[in-house]
């Protein structure tokens, strides 16, 4: 695919059609060379490919849909909970613990949060590898 090239241009739609066709080639049994053969493919291999790309674009779709409508119910909770915050409002503590669980629970869904780094000391001691976090070292302990 070009760079910058619509989504819908023509010669992308074709080539999603070309994919899904060999997918559906695949399905009913076609060898990978017959597919190749039939759609135009330069050979056994790119028509392989496409079936795979095929496959995990269909299997990325409903992860990706799924993923925005959580995030969606998500926002809903949010805003609802969001109306019981105020000055004028009894106890919003409760409240509060709700919607950082919310922003929690998407910042885990939509992968905002990075990986946590830790250092990790070791010793060896014959054979033996101890392993433990720095933290976990204790006074005197050196």
């Amino acid at each position: 695919m070009c760079p910058g090239e619509s989504k819908t241009s023509k010669r992308r739609l074709k080539a999603r059609e070309r994919w899904l066709a060999a997918l559906e080639l695949r399905k009913k049994g076609w060898t990978f060379e017959r597919i190749a053969d039939e759609l135009g493919y330069a050979g056994p291999a790119a028509s392989y490919k496409a079936v795979m790309s095929a496959l995990g674009e269909a299997n990325r779709e409903p992860v990706t849909e799924l993923r925005e409508l959580e995030a969606a119910r998500l926002d809903h909770m949010q805003d609802k909970l969001s109306e019981n915050i105020g000055p004028d409002k009894d106890d919003g503590l409760p409240v509060v613990d709700r919607l950082l669980r919310i922003m929690d629970r998407r910042a885990k869904l939509l992968g905002l949060d990075q990986p946590l780094k830790s250092e990790v000391e070791h010793t060896v001691k014959g054979p033996l590898v101890i392993m433990r976090s720095k933290k976990d070292k204790e006074v005197g302990d050196e």
